[in-house]
């Protein structure tokens, strides 16, 4: 998901983000993006899975760079502001396409995904031999690397020269949904998405994976079914897990328009909720004995 989110901008009602739904106040899912992550068939190994990710983030980085052409750094205001509204504006979406995209934003996801089935089949084009038709889907896979850590690279350089940083974050909401329905080599689509994002590593781009779903096992298997030899060989948890849980006081003392997002780091807000608090009281007091 793309978009922008103001340090004045006020909380929601967690309750209130799905239904009754607030007008303005929380964008509906991105229907062809969350099908083709967590629904339709994506491939039957990780590499054919981690390959179309990476077409996907290609072609989405590339369809940004585009967007971003439109910025007027003279008349326009700052950069997080402008996408912010742009991505809620319908004036680039023609009356053809109207019953698919209500606005910039899903228009913009819309060209990604279209784009990312070009782009993958021009991959399996030239990675597939043509007397036997077998497929090298590692070689697919790297190609595809290539070509979202390029995408990626230029997204920056035209950010930083338009805000003066090239920073990207990109997060993956109710990430959990990527484990329903599992890889025909029995691996995730959890582990085919870690694949696809860690070449990208080299660029300056942040991940991170979100979840309403208390169980995180699956997020760090155990050693022997860990999908990356790095995890499977470390003596503990790698991955950084953190827990905010704003939903966990009986009255939840919390209304619409009461704080924003700049005060939810405060401690007099975060003491409101107990847990983070009782966990740490738990932990002291283990220390004690």
């Amino acid at each position: 998901m793309i978009r922008y989110v103001g340090a004045r901008q006020h909380l929601l009602h967690p309750q209130k983000l799905t239904y009754p739904r607030i007008e303005g106040a929380f964008p509906d899912p991105d229907s062809l993006v969350q099908d083709m992550f967590s629904v339709k068939p994506i491939g039957n190994t990780k590499p054919e899975a981690a390959a179309r990710y990476d077409a996907f983030f290609s072609a989405l980085f590339d369809r940004v760079q585009v967007a971003l052409t439109q910025y007027n750094s003279d008349s326009s205001p700052r950069l997080p502001e402008w996408w912010y509204h742009y991505l809620l504006d319908s004036s680039s979406v023609t009356l053809e396409e109207k019953e698919k995209y209500a606005n910039n934003r899903q228009k913009l996801y819309g060209e990604a995904v279209n784009d990312h089935e070009t782009i993958f089949t021009e991959l399996l084009k030239v990675n597939t031999t043509s007397d036997t038709n077998d497929t090298n889907f590692d070689e697919v896979h790297k190609e595809a690397q290539k070509l979202a850590t390029e995408s990626a690279e230029r997204l920056q350089a035209t950010i930083k020269s338009i805000s003066k940083t090239g920073r990207i974050i990109m997060y993956f909401d109710e990430s959990h949904t990527l484990f329903h329905l599992p890889l025909r080599d029995r691996s995730s689509r959890y582990a085919a998405l870690c694949r696809a994002l860690d070449n990208m590593s080299k660029t300056k781009i942040f991940s991170l994976f979100l979840s309403t779903n208390s169980n995180l096992s699956r997020y760090a298997p155990p050693r022997d079914q860990a999908f990356s030899s790095r995890t499977s060989g470390a003596d503990g948890l790698r991955a950084p897990f953190t827990e905010l849980p704003f939903d966990c006081h009986p009255d939840f003392p919390i209304s619409q328009g009461q704080y924003t997002l700049a005060t939810s780091g405060k401690l007099s807000f975060l003491s409101q909720f107990g847990r983070p608090l009782f966990v740490h009281a738990i932990q002291l007091a283990a220390c004690q004995f």
